[in-house]
């Protein structure tokens, strides 16, 4: 699996990063980045190599919806299962991001656990799309 980490906080990054890592994932397939249009700058070139972006809803350069929306708009970006990280206060968001066609959220402070959960279930969820595509 390859993994987006869109979060303006490093400190953040890096810990997503850490925990990736626990998780059988190598910091190989790991990219990141503090702005959302950078965020897009880095799927526009890499879009067919992206398998899941982590994104925090208010990322700076392309919010939540925003971010989203020029996602879906990528060739190929209807691939990439976006998954948007919110604090237990805006849980709404969270909801509104569902709404809005992303596959999953997580709520800060976030565990390995729920990380691990979330990604096994996205990567079910994929492989099922890619044999019924496949069909």
């Amino acid at each position: 699996m390859r993994v987006l980490i869109a979060d303006t906080a490093k400190t953040r990054r890096s810990l997503l990063r850490e925990s990736l890592g626990k998780l059988g994932i190598p910091s190989s397939l790991v990219e990141e980045c503090g702005l959302g249009d950078e965020a897009l700058r880095i799927l526009s070139r890499k879009v067919d190599r992206i398998d899941v972006v982590l994104a925090d809803w208010d990322l700076p350069g392309a919010e939540g919806r925003t971010l989203l929306d020029k996602i879906r708009g990528l060739d190929g970006g209807a691939g990439i299962s976006v998954v948007f990280i919110v604090y237990e206060h805006r849980r709404a968001d969270a909801k509104e991001a569902m709404r809005l066609g992303a596959r999953d959220f997580l709520v800060r402070p976030l565990t390995d656990e729920d990380l691990r959960t979330k990604l096994r279930n996205l990567e079910e969820k994929q492989t099922i799309r890619r044999t019924r595509a496949a069909s």
